[in-house]
């Protein structure tokens, strides 16, 4: 028993499996994560080393270059990238897709286990880690307070500690907090009074500061631990703390030295809002989801309040999962918008509530049982998911009209309920089977490109081809059976009044029109054909001609920008601090500008600031995310004496999209020809805040230790570099102090104003081991010099880099531009200039992307060639294609939308979506020829069964993508290209493929008949020559 008729005489069993689909299926929806995009596993490894108070060249030579060496050899390696800054160093290790990262990790583990006596003993162990995707913070939080900062310290770190217990959340890191440290200002002049130098202090400081286990004391029944106990319990102990001095006596801490528990100054400021604060970054677990750590994070912020001291204000100034929350609601409102209208679209054409009533079952069965195998799978709701959902509404829609169509057909024939049933699904069923095939074959190339692509839309190609499956089954079991209990018998023509009225409607009348031109271009077929063809020529030449632009994803409005500043590298603090001030007098003068959260001195360095600017919603302003930045790159230009640069998000997660890198042995050559490749990228239109990795030097005082004095005299650099770190604001460590349960540093350092000039500096005195006091012009050569802020390099080779934005004009035609000003540079032998960022992410995807399409036109012509026993009617069939792709081009072009990754898997779509009206047409077209009727007289005919379907599921198809092509919410940026793509390539399909399919197929029938008809005469020939 076939399962059609097996489901219509068992309607109760398909009841309950329908029942226990969907219970799975709203299962798995309460049990799936929400995330703005789908995760990616990105196979980078990252290798971090300290060496504080080495210079840049030093970071480079002692530690860069031999961790390079160590893991070069390691299998697997795609590229290697290191560089190098005062005191840190790092490299980072990109393997090839598809590496096992855990062995990946264990081989740059051993690797590096190698190498400890070749780094420089100061130096830090390495630090190796995954790169995590997952570590940027998902929320911001600003703590502020006009009580005494000691007040706003506490409640930050309480707001901290109990944000860390908090489920799925990562890590919580404090911005602006200052704690508290025991500072010890020392007297340069008593120091030289009494002969003592700073490394005696901080040695003693050391020394005295501990707890020692001695050992068991052993009796006769019974064992008892020895512990002597030195650590100082109170700021007197310090105090009293005895320094030896160089006559033998020694002298209290105290008298030599302020002794006091305080504030240092700060080195990093944090406001919001222009208001003095505590920046609090909340970062989630790797395995856990934004929205549910935001929800977490949010209620126990709530209960946090309730405990805060009066006039403590904790304010969200970011909230990742406000953006995602918001475009995810977009869109289901767009997937639910999609299916009502679909619903209305099938009552208008079928005439039927209960017809329309089945296709209102069949679809969201379909969609709920997608939602199981999303959840078994591990997706997430994201915007492709979803966007796959609201694509397969479609999809779904196409298989049961496809049946319901024919059955009610069927019905017209004055055939039984049942018997129309099944011999309406029978004779459709090679068609739906080719056609769910064809959407299989063509989604699932998606699901598996190579690449960081591949990962990308791996969810959205395998929920479109879950989507499918289940579509295809509830047309076979759910919708014959739904059409046996609710259609009728129709027995004479009144009974079919809705189905057929007896009054030509607008259907009829198009049917008439439509068969007049069919027989118009059957019988001027050279000239549909010409017509076809220059359609298609017109539409692809729109990309060459830039009427269409290209870039990586279409620019989303996320309501939030970052200002990125720098001064010379010899600012300070409070330098930094006046120029940021002036940004943000602007800033608040902008009625768009709902709040701006200000880090001064990020990432360790006081000539640098961030503000992260957050806009009211999209909604409520009138000037887009990208008017205002602009408007604000012009302003930035009115200042002097800093470099603004304005960063919004960029989907390879570089910094900025442009990103031009050169190569190659020597450094001073690499700063040529980025200084020339810099002044090409500017002089290109539409591009903006360029830089140059390769930054001015920063002037340093340069201690060149004299090797053999120092030995002479005992004296090791450690010795040297901790005395005139002293010199510093930061001063040099002293340990650890506790008291009632916290620990504070210990930090020494001169009092102000005592080291003013180079020369003080050679006055500053080390002791040996023996109490000897060296002073520093002795044991070294104090002098300034010129030292770079960065070095950079790639595969073991040094390197330069070129970064800006892009303005006004796509990413696609200015990287076109660029290339053009670049290729009249001469680059020398053993150079080698590339492009990353956006540039090399886009190129990538590309090219992923066009092997994806061809690999599905040629998987859905093999599938069709085995189904059909042909080579000629998949071919036919595949005319549908260049009739969508002339559609979706002008379409793109009229609206203003670029050809990216996302337009693009739009037209891999039409792939399955515009052929399914070729398939249509050419299956019923063969059956009639089984039958004995002539090709011409078939064709005519299947048109005009075929076209009522036809039509049926594409103005449902673009019924249902209408929501999304019309979005203006947040991240609708994302989908509108598609689905105008989509919208454009159906309806020149329609139009198109039931005029062009039929004139094709009588051609090539004629050229099989002529040539043929040469191959019988020839045959006679040789046989009349064989006689």
């Amino acid at each position: 028993m076939k399962i059609t008729e097996l489901c219509v005489k068992k309607p109760l069993a398909v009841l309950m499996v329908v029942l226990l689909t969907v219970g799975l299926g709203v299962m798995g929806y309460s049990s799936l994560g929400a995330d703005l995009m789908p995760a990616v596993d990105v196979p980078v490894i990252t290798i971090t080393t300290t060496y504080p108070g080495a210079g840049t060249a030093e970071i480079e030579t002692d530690v860069v270059k031999p961790v390079e060496d160590a893991v070069s050899g390691i299998s697997g390696i795609d590229t290697i990238s290191s560089g190098s800054s005062e005191g840190y160093g790092y490299t980072t290790i990109m393997f090839k897709m598809g590496n096992d990262m855990n062995t990946a990790f264990l081989d740059v583990q051993q690797a590096l286990g190698d190498i400890s006596n070749k780094l420089p003993t100061d130096a830090t162990k390495p630090v190796i880690k995954k790169l995590d995707i997952n570590a940027t913070p998902i929320m911001m939080l600003s703590v502020s307070s006009s009580l005494p900062y000691s007040k706003l310290y506490d409640s930050a770190d309480k707001i901290q500690k109990s944000l860390e217990k908090t489920d799925g959340v990562g890590n919580v890191s404090l911005e602006g907090a200052v704690k508290k440290q025991l500072i010890i200002k020392v007297n340069k002049t008593l120091l030289e009074q009494y002969g003592i130098a700073v490394n005696t202090i901080t040695s003693k400081l050391q020394s005295d500061n501990l707890n020692i286990p001695a050992g068991q004391f052993k009796q006769e029944d019974s064992n008892q631990t020895i512990k002597v106990l030195g650590q100082f319990e109170s700021i007197k102990d310090v105090q009293n703390l005895q320094i030896p001095m160089t006559n033998g006596g020694s002298i209290k801490l105290s008298e030599i030295a302020d002794v006091k528990l305080d504030y240092p100054d700060a080195t990093e400021l944090v406001r919001l809002s222009g208001k003095n604060s505590i920046g609090i970054f909340v970062q989630k677990q790797s395995d856990s989801n934004i929205v549910i750590t935001a929800k977490a994070v949010q209620k126990q912020l709530d209960s946090l309040k309730k405990t805060l001291p009066a006039g403590i204000k904790v304010a969200i100034t970011s909230d990742s999962s406000t953006f995602i929350n918001s475009s995810l609601k977009e869109v289901k409102y767009g997937l639910i918008e999609g299916i009502i209208s679909t619903i209305l679209v099938m009552f208008l054409f079928l005439r039927s509530i209960k017809a329309s009533s089945i296709i209102l079952v069949a679809i969201p069965t379909s969609l709920i049982a997608t939602f199981f195998m999303m959840y078994v799978f591990h997706f997430t709701l994201n915007m492709l998911s979803l966007l796959a959902l609201s694509l397969s509404i479609g999809i779904l829609v196409d298989d049961s009209i496809v049946v319901l169509e024919n059955i009610q057909r069927h019905l017209a024939m004055g055939k039984t309920v049942f018997r129309s049933v099944v011999d309406g699904r029978e004779e459709i069923a090679m068609a739906a089977i080719s056609i769910t095939l064809c959407d299989i074959v063509v989604f699932g190339p998606i699901a598996f490109m190579s690449g960081m692509i591949g990962q990308f839309f791996k969810q959205f190609g395998l929920t479109v081809v879950f989507a499918a499956l289940f579509s295809l089954i509830v047309s076979f079991t759910v919708t014959p059976m739904l059409a046996s209990k609710l259609l009728k018998e129709k027995k004479n023509d009144d009974d079919n009044k809705n189905m057929k009225p007896k009054k030509k409607g607008f259907f009829d009348k198009f049917i008439i029109y439509y068969k007049k031109f069919l027989l118009f271009s059957l019988d001027h077929r050279w000239k549909m054909v010409a017509l076809v063809s220059s359609l298609l020529i017109i539409s692809v030449a729109l990309i060459p001609l830039k009427l269409i632009n290209t870039e990586l994803t279409p620019k989303t409005d996320q309501s939030q920008f970052t200002i990125n500043m720098s001064l010379s590298p010899s600012s300070d603090v409070k330098l930094t601090d006046v120029k940021v001030k002036e940004v943000e007098a602007h800033l608040k003068s902008l009625k768009e500008v709902d709040n701006y959260f200000t880090i001064v001195g990020i990432n360790n360095k006081q000539s640098s600031a961030q503000i992260n600017v957050n806009l009211y919603p999209k909604k409520q302003r009138e000037k887009s995310q990208d008017q205002i930045s602009s408007e604000m790159r012009a302003w930035s230009k009115t200042l002097t004496g800093v470099d603004i640069s304005i960063g919004e998000a960029s989907s390879s997660g570089s910094s900025k999209p442009i990103a031009i890198s050169i190569t190659g042995p020597n450094l001073d050559v690499l700063k040529q020809l980025g200084s020339e490749v810099q002044s090409s990228v500017q002089a290109v239109s539409g591009t903006t805040d360029v830089s140059n990795s390769n930054q001015a030097n920063e002037s340093q005082i340069a201690v060149k230790i004299d090797k053999i004095a120092a030995a002479q005299y005992g004296i090791k650099p450690s010795d040297i570099s901790s005395a005139l770190k002293a010199t510093t604001e930061q001063g040099v460590s002293g340990g650890v102090f506790r008291e009632n349960n916290d620990e504070y540093d210990v930090i020494v350092k001169l009092d102000k104003g005592q080291i003013v000039t180079k020369s003080d500096i050679s006055t500053i005195k080390v002791a040996n081991s023996s109490g000897q006091q060296i002073p520093i012009d002795l044991l070294a050569k104090v002098y300034m010099s010129d030292s770079p802020q960065q070095i950079l390099r790639k595969n073991r080779d040094e390197m330069v880099t070129i970064y800006a934005n892009n303005q006004g004009r796509p990413l696609g035609s200015v990287t076109t531009d660029i290339k053009e000003k670049i290729n009249k540079i001469t680059i020398p032998d053993g150079y080698e200039l590339s492009y990353g960022g956006d540039q090399k992410s886009m190129a990538d995807s590309f090219t992923s992307l066009i092997e994806a399409i061809v690999a599905s036109i040629i998987l859905v012509y093999m599938i069709l060639v085995v189904l059909y026993e042909s080579f000629l009617t998949p071919a036919l069939r595949m005319l549908s294609l260049p009739c969508g792709l002339i559609g979706a081009l002008i379409a793109l072009a009229i609206t203003g939308n670029s050809l990216n990754i996302m337009s693009m898997i739009g037209l891999i779509m039409l792939d399955g979506l515009a052929a399914k009206n070729g398939t249509l047409l050419i299956d019923y077209t063969l059956t009639l020829m089984k039958t004995g009727l002539p090709l011409r007289e078939a064709l005519v005919e299947a048109g005009l069964t075929r076209l009522r379907p036809i039509l049926m599921t594409t103005i449902t198809m673009v019924v249902g993508m209408l929501p999304s092509a019309l979005a203006t919410a947040e991240g609708s940026e994302y989908r509108v290209g598609m689905s105008v793509a989509i919208i454009g390539g159906m309806i020149t399909s329609t139009i198109l493929s039931p005029i062009i399919i039929p004139v094709v197929y009588t051609l090539i029938d004629d050229m099989k008949g002529f040539f043929g008809k040469k191959k019988r005469k020839s045959d006679k020939i040789d046989k009349g020559v064989t006689l």
